[in-house]
């Protein structure tokens, strides 16, 4: 982990995250914010596996709320990206509100 963390960091450069790059269906976006598009597809779907397996997966804070910023700024609700926002019931904490913006019933279980 320690080589991955050391190469992410001398490659991620402040001029490289600023770097545009075209993604189909979104077109230019910087590096940066593919970075933080794919982590929060990572937390989505982390999620996702977790709770289909009856696993209950908590989310740094931080992680959450870096992913919940993005997808308020940049989510796209079409097929193959997110699908329609939930409204998850009063007093639920930032990572189940987050997971009902994005789609997910994190709230209630899966049924078996």
């Amino acid at each position: 982990m320690a080589t991955w963390r050391a190469a992410a960091v001398a490659t991620l450069t402040e001029a490289e995250l600023r770097r545009p790059v075209s993604l189909p269906g979104l077109g230019e976006v910087p590096v940066a914010g593919i970075v933080t598009l794919l982590s929060t597809d990572l937390v989505a779907h982390s999620w996702d596996i977790g709770s289909a397996t009856g696993q209950d997966v908590r989310v740094p804070p931080e992680l959450v709320a870096v992913a919940f910023t993005w997808a308020r700024a940049n989510v796209v609700r079409r097929p193959g990206f997110f699908g329609p926002e939930l409204v998850p019931p009063a007093g639920v904490d930032e990572q189940t509100r987050m997971l009902a913006f994005l789609g997910r019933r994190a709230w209630a279980p899966v049924p078996a």
